[in-house]
């Protein structure tokens, strides 16, 4: 990599010319000796440190991340990921670029990968810096023949609080794949959004709720977990009322309530499932008293739901009125026939 000359260097710094210029190189400390009487530039190779995979093993037809460290290397340079097997059959490409020193590179391994090895099979990846022109070969990666993960869902579309429902994948691909992958620990990760604006997906935001570790027993991922919404989480969704209210100040759109949902994602061996959706179906248990503490039997009652709709009930004999299925969110209570009363409503949701 060529240097600048003496003259470039006091035109880069706005030295005055003439000014002595001293090249040093650091020791193998990172030290360099500078004297008062000479501008110090201080000449440091880049270089190519190393390159490790986020696993030791996948599987073939998997996606894996490869993290490359360099020094000094430059912001942006490009990065090229070639991988090849003990028989130098090239297996995998990938590219990204540096940024602080560092790139992470995701390489798509070729489904054929390990095809004639049951066993599977030794690669490694050829990382190369176009610019300036450094090398570094990277930790290995032990490759098993193809296999993939299909057909994650929920045994239901709908559960309550409580509920303990089923979830499973299936891993399918080569006899020799799916056999390597008995008894491997697959990771469940469990998130929770709400519904878009669309298709049921559009604009939502998902964020993880659980993990699960669950092993892999005659080809299948099966796991039972229990919904669980914790009341804070309820009343910190927005209602369709509020975000009315926010499009009517901002002078927007109002968007729409969304119903929490959750999915799933399965990893294992770098490949990669996901889940359709399961539907959070709630109910709530209101009570009315009067102000002796008795049951308010008989009264008629609208119940404003978290998505703008209503339903009228009247009390029961034991002064409550349950409705279900329900939004999950805050509701508001009006008692059309009780003019200056205010109940106030106990939630067993």
């Amino acid at each position: 990599m060529s240097q600048p000359t003496d003259d470039e260097i006091r035109q880069r710094y706005g030295l005055p010319p003439g000014t002595r210029v001293v090249r040093l190189t650091p020791d193998a400390l990172g030290r360099v000796r500078v004297t008062p009487d000479a501008f110090a530039y201080v000449e440091v190779e880049p270089a190519l440190e190393w390159a490790t995979w986020d696993r030791p093993v996948a599987v073939a037809g998997a996606t894996v991340q490869l993290s490359v460290q360099g020094a000094l290397v430059g912001e942006g340079s490009p990065v090229v990921v070639t991988v090849r097997d003990s028989r130098n059959r090239v297996v995998g490409r990938g590219a990204g670029a540096m940024y602080r020193d560092r790139a992470v590179v995701e390489v798509a391994v070729d489904r054929r990968a390990a095809e004639r090895d049951p066993d599977g099979v030794l690669c490694a990846a050829d990382v190369e810096l176009t610019e300036p022109g450094l090398t570094v070969v990277s930790a290995p990666l032990w490759v098993l023949p193809f296999a993939e993960l299909v057909d994650a869902r929920w045994g239901v579309a709908e559960a309550r609080d409580g509920d303990a429902v089923e979830l499973s994948c299936r891993v399918t691909g080569t006899s020799a794949g799916v056999e390597r992958l008995e008894g491997q620990t697959a990771e469940v990760e469990i998130l929770r959004g709400g519904e878009g604006s669309e298709d049921g997906v559009a604009g939502a935001l998902f964020e993880p709720v659980a993990t699960l570790r669950v092993p892999v027993r005659e080809g299948r991922v099966e796991a039972a977990w229990r919904v669980g919404y914790d009341a804070e989480g309820k009343a910190q969704i927005a209602t369709q009322a509020e975000l009315d209210e926010v499009a009517a100040r901002s002078g927007g759109a109002a968007e729409r309530y969304r119903r929490p949902v959750w999915r799933f994602r399965v990893r294992l061996a770098g490949l990669e499932a996901e889940s359709g959706f399961l539907t959070y179906r709630d109910w709530i248990r209101l009570e009315f008293l009067t102000p002796e503490g008795e049951p308010h039997e008989g009264i008629e009652v609208v119940v404003v739901l978290a998505d703008g709709t209503e339903q009228r009930h009247t009390v029961d004999a034991d002064g409550a009125v349950r409705v279900e299925p329900a939004p999950p969110g805050p509701v508001t209570i009006r008692t059309p026939h009780i003019e200056s009363s205010s109940p106030g409503p106990s939630s067993d949701a």
